[in-house]
């Protein structure tokens, strides 16, 4: 596939104005850390549009609330009918993280469960992301089924499944239960998924406080990563094994490797890879999709910071007037490898090692039974 870069000058948070920016871009401003909803010439709170919803006295939420929606893991959607036409009818998807490889406990599990039957449509949808969809959910039980989520699945269990911000943070399912070693890939992704969640108090204030903490502003809305503006659009990583590269390292924005030392692998050391990305619009050749760069070799103890690193690099120079090109993919291009390694190096400090790339493992789709090293078996 041939891929056309854009020719116009990228409008970034680094030398631009706000005018020149998307309209996304002024609603996330406006939002003060997602908590308010403004058009511009009104403003009310999210929450707001919320308690709507749950009195059943609005249908949907607006269009600028549909926007931050997103950072709370929810889609505002219409149900289709015959030939895909729209019926008119609102729904809504939302859409759980489930960091480190999905893993559930039995007690998590079941908590998905009983929530697809309470509050949307009976059906629980896997995402080639290892996240959980639930869809068709009334406006209504919005709101009901985040704090569900919330009180028995994990805390903060749809915030930044969706948005410009750091998605589920993928590993492989294998992960500690095959050799060689264990590179204790799921810790490191609990970890990162932390390290890059949003910081605003709104996501509380909307769904999970009372009606005292409902304040008529966020209780702090400051994001020491993201800023007011959060990221220009969504941002992956994933974590692969040895032995198993089924999250496909080279598609993400942010993809690691664990380095095999005489044949033993302990997680200490990662191949960082950078600038993937699988989509594309159509009948746009200034889009595609790319795989992404090999940047070097790091310490574990340094995975988050370059992680870190990377996502402020996207923030200050990623592209903020049309989203289509707003991924990192086509930043890291755009910025050049050998200036991305020297900000790495010499501003953040990241030791990156001028080494040749360990080879990447196969993908593998895991069905079935396989055999751990302590002779038991999974699932």
């Amino acid at each position: 596939m041939t891929w056309t870069p854009s020719d116009k000058p990228a409008v970034t948070l680094a030398d631009s104005p706000l005018e020149e920016m998307s309209k996304n871009e002024r609603i996330k401003l406006a939002s003060q850390g997602l908590f308010f909803v403004s058009d511009g010439k009104t403003i009310h709170t999210f929450a707001d549009e919320v308690d709507a919803l749950t009195r059943g006295e609005a249908e949907t939420i607006g269009g600028e609330a549909k926007e931050l929606s997103k950072f709370f893991g929810i889609y505002r959607q219409q149900i289709r009918g015959e030939r895909g036409r729209k019926t008119g009818e609102h729904v809504f998807m939302v859409r759980i993280k489930c960091p480190a490889g999905g893993e559930l406990t039995a007690s998590q599990w079941a908590a998905l469960d009983d929530a697809a039957e309470q509050f949307a449509d009976g059906t629980i949808r896997v995402t080639s992301r290892q996240g959980v969809q639930y869809h068709h959910v009334r406006g209504p039980k919005l709101a009901k089924l985040v704090r569900h989520l919330n009180r028995h699945y994990r805390d903060e269990a749809t915030l930044s499944a969706c948005g410009d911000v750091s998605r589920n943070v993928m590993a492989s399912p294998v992960d500690g239960l095959v050799g060689p070693g264990d590179p204790r890939g799921r810790e490191l992704a609990v970890a990162l998924a932390a390290a890059l969640a949003p910081r605003t108090s709104s996501y509380f204030q909307v769904f999970l406080s009372d009606d005292e903490g409902r304040t008529v502003k966020p209780m702090h809305s400051d994001e020491p990563l993201y800023g007011p503006q959060y990221l220009p659009r969504k941002f992956k990583v994933g974590i692969a094994h040895p032995d198993d590269n089924s999250v496909d390292v080279l598609t993400q924005d942010v993809g690691l490797v664990p380095v095999l030392v005489d044949g033993s692998c302990d997680g200490s050391l990662w191949d960082l890879h950078s600038g993937g990305g699988l989509g594309q619009n159509h009948n746009n050749p200034q889009t595609a999709p790319l795989l992404g760069f090999f940047l070097g070799r790091i310490a574990r103890e340094q995975v988050i910071d370059a992680v870190r690193a990377i996502a402020t690099l996207q923030k200050e120079h990623g592209e903020r007037r049309d989203r289509r090109l707003a991924r990192w993919k086509y930043t890291i291009r755009r910025l050049g490898l050998e200036r991305v390694r020297r900000e790495l190096r010499e501003r953040f400090a990241i030791r990156l090692q001028d080494v040749e790339a360990q080879p990447l493992a196969p993908d593998s789709i895991h069905l079935g039974f396989g055999d751990a090293p302590d002779g038991t078996s999974f699932y």
